[in-house]
């Protein structure tokens, strides 16, 4: 069967004289694949994003839940967001430097129904590197059309 995908069925039975009864209809919905990954791309100071492959699920047919967590037991939650199923990643942003997150992702069919959290490895935002200092200029002056730097008289 197809991920992400309803199926129809009817059914009557006919009873030991032959009078058939009215059919009886039902439906039900596939489960979604479960999606691959999730992998980090386009880390700042503040923000990464959270990529994910749709698996086998129909385009457009899923919705994906993806969290950020502060601890690798998912207990600290930093961020959800939700993408629709044409989307795999996805920003955050405000992120702590210096900090290490953990990304997790699951989706749901079209019914509503979510499967299990894929989880990642973790991304740690890193620190601006600090600022480049330069020494201080040297001590220049300059009298009467002679100019001076560092003791030394230039025509």
């Amino acid at each position: 069967m197809t991920p992400n995908t309803t199926y129809y069925a009817r059914l009557r039975s006919n009873n030991h004289a032959g009078s058939a009864n009215a059919f009886v209809s039902a439906s039900t919905a596939t489960t979604s694949d479960t999606p691959g990954g999730p992998t980090f791309s386009a880390w700042t100071t503040t923000s990464l994003t959270v990529n994910w492959t749709d698996g086998a699920n129909p385009v457009g047919k899923a919705t994906y839940t993806y969290e950020l967590h502060g601890d690798a037991a998912y207990t600290s939650l930093v961020s959800s967001k939700t993408a629709l199923g044409t989307l795999t990643s996805g920003a955050i942003n405000g992120l702590t430097p210096n900090t290490t997150y953990y990304a997790r992702v699951r989706s749901s069919n079209h019914s509503g129904t979510f499967n299990a959290f894929v989880s990642a490895t973790s991304a740690t935002i890193a620190e601006d590197p600090p600022s480049p200092t330069f020494p201080p200029p040297l001590a220049t002056s300059f009298f009467g059309g002679s100019f001076f730097s560092s003791g030394t008289a230039s025509p």
